[in-house]
């Protein structure tokens, strides 16, 4: 299977799709496709911020600059050590 089928067989399979945001995410050609993707097939996108940047105006579009909108890695939310 071609890489590109795989990602979009991926995008279709599944209800949640978890975005690792970084400058390098960011700065991909490929993310926002991948994005607009599952945003247009009603999968629920889950930012999860690794670095303290907001998305470019490509990504934006879909997933808002909006802070409250983020897990940041760190955060008590992200974490796993519980209350």
């Amino acid at each position: 299977m071609a890489y590109g089928e795989a990602i979009i067989d991926a995008i279709h399979s599944c209800r949640v799709m978890i975005l690792v945001f970084s400058s390098k995410s960011n700065a991909s050609p490929h993310i926002p496709k991948e994005i607009e993707r599952a945003v247009s097939g009603g999968v629920a996108v889950i930012p999860f911020r690794i670095e303290d940047v907001l998305p470019g105006k490509s990504l934006d579009y879909f997933i808002g600059s909006d802070a409250r909108e983020y897990w940041d890695w760190g955060s008590p939310r992200a974490s796993n050590t519980g209350g």
